[in-house]
């Protein structure tokens, strides 16, 4: 992959590997620290990078980078309270009631949240996900429908208020649907007509929707980019150089 490539395909998908590395760590700080590492790594790598895995390949790097950050203790991580429920009992759950998705976050298995997050900011397809993760079909079938219960129950949904607007609705709670279905719920929650889901939906739906299409902030989408202008023009070993002459 050439620089071309390099910058159509891989920087474009640094807010979503943001928001994926800060929902993994759950520190936005250690989260840029990760991607500009994950960056330069993989401009000194882009041969071996290509179009139809780039995502997958690009993930696994970043998903080991983070989890070596977490075991060295560079910074204060996610306060992950990894609340225990009985299996098959999403009910026993005891999640806050929170309107906060982000601090729901918190109360689930940190693997919980990190396929959550790998759904919503990176948008992985089943497959794509177990590559990264190490998990096979089942379990993240399994963790998705956890996940979102879990978060659903926090905002304020429960049995006796299911929404039954909609089939595929029930179906995105089973952790089975794919990207083009939940596009679909997309563009059924956009429908003024169809606004009789629970609260509790929208905000979760709406949250994971959006999160693919949010970008890092702005202080810290300028520091990327002078990373990668600096990796891409070599200034960084000019001045490397530099400073090596400097202490001779």
């Amino acid at each position: 992959m050439n620089r071309t490539y390099f910058n159509s395909f891989v920087l474009p998908f640094s807010d979503n590997l943001y928001h994926y590395i800060k929902g993994l760590l759950g520190n936005g700080e250690a989260a840029l620290d990760v991607l500009k590492e994950s960056i330069f790594y993989w401009w000194e790598h882009r041969k071996e990078l290509k179009e139809e895995n780039f995502k997958v390949i690009v993930l696994q790097k970043v998903r080991s980078l983070a989890l070596h950050q977490t075991k060295n203790k560079k910074f204060e991580k996610r306060p992950f309270h990894n609340l225990e429920w009985e299996e098959g009992d999403w009910e026993s759950i005891q999640i806050p009631r929170c309107d906060d998705v982000n601090e729901l976050l918190n109360y689930l298995p940190e693997l919980h949240a990190e396929v959550i997050c790998l759904r919503g900011a990176g948008r992985l397809q089943d497959d794509e996900i177990c590559q990264v993760t190490g998990l096979g079909f089942n379990n993240v079938h399994s963790i998705l429908a956890k996940a979102r219960k879990s978060i659903w129950k926090g905002l304020g949904g429960s049995l006796g208020t299911r929404s039954e607007a909609s089939d595929l609705l029930k179906k995105y709670y089973t952790g089975t649907t794919t990207l083009d279905e939940e596009e679909q719920l997309r563009l059924y929650f956009n429908k003024v007509e169809h606004r009789d889901a629970h609260p509790a939906d929208y905000k979760l739906f709406n949250y994971f929707m959006d999160l693919s299409m949010l970008e890092m902030p702005l202080e810290y989408k300028k520091l990327l980019e002078e990373h990668v202008y600096e990796l891409q023009n070599n200034t960084w070993l000019r001045r490397l150089v530099l400073k090596l002459k400097g202490k001779e």
